[in-house]
């Protein structure tokens, strides 16, 4: 039924959408968005806001932006966990660990440049101490590099 579906009807019904974030891989997602756009002159991501409600619609939004635009993502994600009284701690630093050694340097760019706001200033804000340099040298991480020194000057071994 999805390849007899016109394209531009996938988000008036649900059940269509529905098998398409539960069946197809990331790449295909990526591919669909694309394709998308080129048919129906819209942003997939968009279309998913603007048609859909509630829990359904934070689903879906979550794994396109997973899929198309990852580091737009996490850069949100890291603006509600560090934003300012009471940081979430938890979620700053999964996202921190988990993308430093990915797309950090993507998110990190992003990140300056839509809150015109320095990442490493928002996570000081809320920590403090070996936490605080731990978290921000995640967050200036461009990558692993073997046999590289790496500076742990004042790191004490647990």
């Amino acid at each position: 039924t999805l390849s007899r579906t016109p394209v531009t009807d996938w988000c008036k019904n649900e059940e269509i959408f529905t098998r398409i974030f539960a069946v197809k891989s990331a790449e295909e997602l990526v591919v669909m968005s694309r394709y998308y756009f080129l048919i129906a002159k819209k942003i997939l991501i968009n279309t998913v806001e603007s048609r859909m409600d509630g829990l359904m619609r934070h689903l879906f939004r979550e794994i396109l932006f997973n899929v198309v635009n990852p580091h737009e993502l996490f850069a949100e994600k890291l603006k509600k966990a560090a934003r300012g009284l009471g940081y979430t701690n938890n979620m700053l630093e999964r996202i921190l660990i988990s993308r430093c050694e990915i797309d950090m340097h993507l998110i990190r760019e992003y990140y300056e440049n839509t809150f015109h706001l320095s990442l490493n200033d928002d996570i000081g804000c809320d920590t403090y101490g070996y936490h605080r340099k731990f978290l921000t040298a995640l967050s200036q991480k461009i990558g692993f590099k073997e046999n590289q020194n790496y500076d742990l000057k004042g790191v004490k071994e647990i």
